[in-house]
């Protein structure tokens, strides 16, 4: 995990006056949390991340669902949006990111979702299977620069997207 913060029960606030850190899942949890079944890194974030994937994976057995899982995707980004906006405190001087977190964990979950049905259907050297595992890479290291940004109290969060 990257920081620490309001959602670590344990952690004493910080003296008055300090600046608490910022507690988000680095990139590697993320992906630890989406793969597997046992616990998420303690943070609501990785929770949701891996209901996302879930409802993509459901999307795929179930297109005929796509209506209702769109719908609750689009709670769940909504959900990790007002959480960020309750646990995620960056200075007004630091530049706006253009999406929300939310939009980009979503993005996280459809390309771990792609690469894995990729790894189960598709020959592991074809094209199909390395475009997957490459678009996963490239959504990864985003989620990954952002938190480091937003950590470094270089880049602030929107509290959504915009229509």
């Amino acid at each position: 995990m990257v920081g620490y913060g309001p959602a670590d029960p344990d952690r004493a606030d910080p003296p008055r006056g300090a600046v608490a850190p910022i507690m988000l899942p680095s990139k590697d949890d993320l992906l630890v949390a989406l793969y597997s079944a046992g616990p998420a890194c303690g943070l609501p974030l990785c929770v949701y991340g891996r209901d996302l994937l879930g409802l993509y994976r459901r999307r795929r057995a179930r297109p005929e669902l796509a209506g209702v899982i769109a719908s609750a995707r689009t709670e769940i980004i909504a959900d990790i949006n007002r959480w960020v906006s309750r646990n995620v405190v960056a200075p007004e001087s630091a530049p706006l990111h253009h999406i929300s977190l939310g939009t980009v964990i979503d993005r996280v979950a459809c390309a771990a979702e792609l690469a894995l049905h990729s790894l189960m259907t598709a020959d592991p050297g074809s094209e199909v299977t390395h475009r997957a595992w490459t678009a996963l890479a490239e959504v990864e290291l985003e989620y990954g620069d952002l938190v480091a940004a937003v950590t470094a109290r270089q880049r602030r969060l929107p509290a959504g997207d915009p229509p």
